[in-house]
């Protein structure tokens, strides 16, 4: 459907990531899957949903071809911390 990337979210974890081959106007091409970035910012105490992923990727359009590229993609690991403070249980995001 000319989707290049996708962005997932809602399962509270986080999942894998890939690059699959669509084709595209008879032509195999790269596209993006992020299945899910997990948790930004949660309260949520269970396995693996105190954390997340902020994503970083870097697009660049080719005048000549009018064709989109990804050049690059990272990942910055986030995790809730939850610590006590003033005898109150206090969650901050920490990275």
């Amino acid at each position: 459907m000319g989707v290049d990337i996708t962005f997932g979210s809602h399962l509270h974890v986080v999942q894998p990531s890939e690059i699959r081959s669509v084709i595209r106007d008879g032509k195999e091409e790269e596209v993006f899957v992020l299945y899910s970035l997990g948790n930004f910012i949660s309260n949520q105490r269970w396995q693996y949903a105190d954390s997340g992923l902020i994503a970083h990727v870097h697009i660049e359009k080719n005048l000549k071809t009018e064709r989109t590229e990804i050049k690059l993609v990272e990942f910055m690991p986030v995790w809730v911390h939850v610590y006590w403070e003033d005898g109150r249980k206090n969650t901050g995001l920490s990275w």
